[in-house]
């Protein structure tokens, strides 16, 4: 499957950047003759339906002609949900200004923060918290979410 998902992943990303997405994830769950692949994708200002509409369409005429998945196939398009981790630098930048909680490692062992995205870098980010301001370099971070206003 693993070699599946590499192949997959160089036939999506094409389509993604001339829809103006990128891809957050892709699964290739199920055995030969019976896969389901999960494309998820996330676009500036949010992922729309008739975004992933038009990917749907555009990759599944892509996956017929090129006929890298043997026998039947399910293809799902979607995005990624509101509660689904932060995972590196682009998913940081992509939520600037917005409210996260953050699971980090440092010198004092497991940390928790809660503040507002206002930097990012490929190394760190940085949160302005209520009462403090953090620089928190990437490669420490164990979690990060969204924090719902709910």
């Amino acid at each position: 499957m693993e070699k599946l998902g590499h192949c997959l992943t160089q036939l999506v990303l094409p389509v993604l950047e001339d829809d103006g997405c990128e891809l957050v994830a892709l699964e290739c769950k199920g055995r030969p003759g019976s896969i389901n692949v999960k494309v998820f994708i996330e676009a500036a200002g949010g992922v729309t339906l008739k975004q992933c509409e038009s990917v749907s369409r555009r990759l599944s005429d892509i996956l017929d002609a090129e006929d890298v998945i043997p026998g039947k196939y399910r293809l799902e398009v979607s995005s990624p949900g509101v509660d689904r981790p932060l995972t590196g630098f682009k998913d940081f930048r992509r939520n600037l200004n917005k409210n996260i909680d953050l699971d980090y490692e440092d010198a004092d062992g497991k940390q928790r923060f809660h503040g507002e995205i206002v930097d990012v870098s490929e190394e760190r980010i940085v949160l302005k918290g209520k009462k403090e301001t953090r620089e928190i370099p990437l490669s420490r971070i164990n979690r990060g979410v969204i924090s719902l206003p709910w």
